[in-house]
């Protein structure tokens, strides 16, 4: 006698089926955004990550190839004027990469050379920089701050540390390939920046508990290329360095207008 009779084999099968697509689905968004403003990088250099603080401008580090960059920079985002730096004075071989704003505070990681790994905490209106933790490993794709804990991303894992008392209060492997090129808050979710195919930019939005991505939304096509993610009220903002784009080293604000659910299925 067969196994599985005929009906009981079909059913088997539409089970089956069932079971492979809550594994593999995910939910997209086809949404619409639009540029709301952007102006030119008042940066000698290429802008490598910002954020934007609660004071209404935007801070930013720059990206160098050789020799070390102490300074974060002030920008006025409405008019794109550079509006003054912040400098560690007793640290002038500082290089400075990801940023991101929480609570009045500033928070960048710091590479000197002689591999002490740190993330300072910055009171901008007073210019005062606080060691606030060693981190283990380098960061890797970006910081953000959910309000109690920064958001840190290392080569595997996905990790929280608390403001209060910089005890790291979870930790879980990421549940992607893709590689992130800055991170950001918008009060609900964390947001992932990455390039595609043809150096197209795309938006995830992540469960930072779980570490997977619950959505994937591409930018406009002109935005290629780009590097830092910041959230303000409803818009993002971006670097653009693709050289293909017509905003090629601009500061971008971009706003969801629309969103029409649309579930795929992906292998």
């Amino acid at each position: 006698m067969a196994l599985f009779s005929p009906p009981r084999r079909k059913a088997g099968m539409i089970i089956c089926s069932l079971f492979v697509f809550s594994l593999f689905h995910q939910v997209c968004f086809g949404y619409e955004f639009q540029i709301v403003n952007h102006f030119k990088n008042p940066l000698k250099g290429p802008v490598g990550y910002f954020t934007y603080h609660s004071d209404g401008y935007l801070y930013a580090t720059k990206k160098v190839t050789l020799g070390y960059e102490n300074r974060i920079y002030k920008i006025d985002p409405s008019n794109g004027e550079f509006a003054g730096f912040l400098e560690n004075s007793d640290e002038l071989l500082n290089q400075l990469k990801y940023i991101t704003s929480c609570n009045g505070s500033l928070y960048v990681d710091h590479y000197p050379p002689l591999f002490n790994y740190l993330i300072y905490s910055i009171d901008p209106e007073e210019n005062i920089w606080t060691t606030f933790v060693n981190p283990l490993n380098q960061l890797f794709g970006g910081m953000a701050c959910e309000g109690f804990n920064l958001i840190l991303t290392d080569e595997k894992d996905i990790y929280t540390v608390s403001l209060i008392d910089q005890e790291e209060t979870s930790r879980t492997r990421f549940i992607t390939l893709d590689v992130y090129d800055g991170m950001t808050w918008d009060g609900e979710y964390l947001w992932a920046i990455t390039s595609a195919e043809l150096n197209r930019s795309i938006l995830h939005r992540v469960d930072h508990v779980s570490g997977t991505i619950l959505e994937k939304v591409r930018l406009p096509s002109t935005l290629t290329g780009c590097r830092g993610l910041s959230y303000d009220e409803g818009t993002f903002w971006t670097f653009v360095n693709g050289s293909t784009s017509p905003y090629t080293d601009e500061i971008v604000q971009v706003k969801l207008i629309s969103g029409e659910d649309m579930t795929t299925i992906s292998s």
